[in-house]
């Protein structure tokens, strides 16, 4: 084995042809390497392939493409199903604001407008379709999801059909002094004949005299209404009322609850000022002056807990604005036969950035009241109430033109006297409808502010929202840039490092070719 002696320090060292050779083939392979990196480099344009390239750099894309992935997420999905609730819930609040305001218009239009029987019937159904929309955009969803309902997003806010089973027990509602108030209330409706009942003319004279002939009476009493009519009740036992100061604590005195009734059985005329009656059918507490006078001047007010069962399409499912239970009469025993609800704030929260929440939903009860259905209703009862008068009136007419009655004067008389009589209840009617008309004046503006204010406020959180999408979008251009920079590299500058460990490569090959052709022999 040949072999070189270098000389010239204090220790001689031996370098052999082996030595030689191993040190370039070991030079050759790392500037092959070199040149394969560069050349993956060149096919992917990245600084590194493979973590154990460049461990700085594989962390530090680890932590950026974390970011993004995260910033991605909040624009991709989180921001944009927010802005999807946002914009379902404004449109629906917008078409609720709008009925509500079109059909105080018809209101208005009822009392100031022509007073023919058609006009009315028109206004009446125009009435009944703006109710309908109400209820149609209260169940307003968002991708199956219902958006007034709080954390109830599978279930309406309102019973889309009629359901006669439905039952609710302990339906704590809590009226305000403000929502006592005065109403008028009749007594009386005549019947109108059919020609054939006029002409029979029966043993007991019933249509020849003033037998058959009610004046009707108005009477004024203080009410507090429930939320809903036809409530489960037939005696004081099944009603518990409890007046409050407006801590909500109970007074020391407390009024008793003289009876539960109907509006068609009470005797109005005989209600004394210290007394108070429940009316099932209508979910009205009629009260003397001294009785309502203990809530009123305390600004207090009144706790009914009560029953019901059976529930028309509309009306909103008690659980989405009072503490109750729902009644299951299918369940397997009694431990699962009732559903508590208790009212609460239930909010729903996206994430829309890092360590950011936007509450995206609003309830119904915090945007309308249960008076806003009530009084709906109670306009259409009483629009009912003088289309009813006026068709008697119109029926009264006819058989006073009647030839058959026409030359009798008995029946003449008694028609006379009738259509008196039930002229008193359309002009009670109407002076009722004016009355409500003027208490909703303010309710009715007071609902439409309530419908504004929320829209303004989900509006405002449209803003927030769109702030918050522009710094993601600005923060997911920063860690896209921050991300090319830490892993991408400039193709020109790989081609120039390429070229350059391409030709150490050629030179290395040669230089040890030239190194290998040599031995000690050759100088022999």
């Amino acid at each position: 084995m040949s072999a070189f002696a270098i000389t010239g320090g204090e220790n001689d060292m031996r370098v052999t042809n082996n030595m030689i050779m191993n040190n370039s083939i070991r030079n050759i392979n790392k500037t092959k390497q070199t040149t394969s990196k560069l050349n993956d480099q060149m096919t992917s344009q990245k600084k590194i392939n493979r973590p154990s390239e460049d461990p700085v750099i594989a962390i530090r894309s680890m932590r950026l493409r974390n970011s993004q992935a995260k910033i991605d997420q909040y624009l991709e999905n989180n921001i944009n199903d927010a802005q999807n609730w946002l914009d379902s819930a404004e449109e629906a609040l917008k078409n609720i604001k709008k009925s509500l305001s079109d059909t105080y218009a018809e209101l208005e239009n009822g009392i100031n407008g022509e007073k023919t029987l058609e006009n009315r019937q028109i206004i009446l159904d125009n009435i009944r379709q703006l109710r309908d929309t109400i209820y149609s955009e209260l169940n307003a969803d968002q991708y199956g999801r219902t958006i007034f309902t709080g954390y109830k997003t599978g279930s309406t806010l309102t019973f889309k059909e009629d359901d006669t089973t439905a039952k609710y027990t302990g339906i704590k509602e809590t009226i305000s002094y403000a929502d006592v108030v005065q109403r008028n209330y009749y007594t009386a409706s005549s019947v109108v004949p059919t020609a054939t009942e006029l002409a029979a003319d029966t043993g007991n004279a019933t249509y020849n005299s003033d037998v058959s002939v009610t004046n009707a009476r108005e009477y004024t009493y203080y009410r507090a209404r429930v939320s809903y009519d036809n409530i489960d009740a037939t005696s004081t036992s099944d009603i518990t009322v409890e007046f409050q100061n407006n801590n909500g604590e109970a007074m020391s005195t407390q009024p008793l609850l003289t009876g539960v009734t109907t509006s068609d059985v009470i005797d109005f005329s005989s209600i004394g000022p210290n007394q108070m009656y429940f009316l099932s059918d209508t979910g009205e507490l009629v009260m003397g002056d001294n009785v309502a006078a203990m809530v009123l001047p305390e600004s207090g007010q009144i706790q009914i807990t009560y029953n019901k069962t059976g529930f028309d399409k509309g009306e909103i499912r008690p659980e989405m604005y009072f503490d109750c239970e729902k009644w299951d009469p299918n369940a397997p025993d009694d431990a699962t036969k009732t559903t508590k609800y208790t009212k609460e704030d239930q909010q729903i929260e996206f994430t829309i950035a890092e360590n950011t929440t936007l509450t995206v939903n609003k309830q119904a009860s915090d945007f309308i009241s249960m008076a806003a259905y009530r009084d709906v209703d109670e306009y259409i009862n009483a629009m009912e109430r003088a289309l009813d008068a006026q068709d008697k009136i119109s029926q009264i007419e006819g058989l006073q033109a009647s030839s058959q009655f026409a030359n009798d004067d008995e029946k003449q008389a008694y028609l006379s006297h009738l259509k008196t009589a039930v002229q008193s209840e359309l002009d009670y009617a109407m002076d009722n409808i004016e009355t409500l008309f003027g208490h909703g004046i303010t309710s009715f503006q007071g609902y439409v502010e309530d419908l504004a204010v929320a829209i303004s406020d989900v509006g405002n959180k449209g803003s927030q929202l769109d702030l918050v999408k522009t710094r993601m979008e600005n923060q997911q251009t920063n860690v896209e840039k921050l991300i090319s920079d830490n892993e991408d590299k400039e193709l020109s500058q790989i081609v120039i490092e390429y070229t350059a460990a391409y030709n150490a490569y050629e030179s290395a090959l040669m230089a040890a070719s030239k190194a290998s052709d040599n031995t000690l022999l050759d100088y022999i």
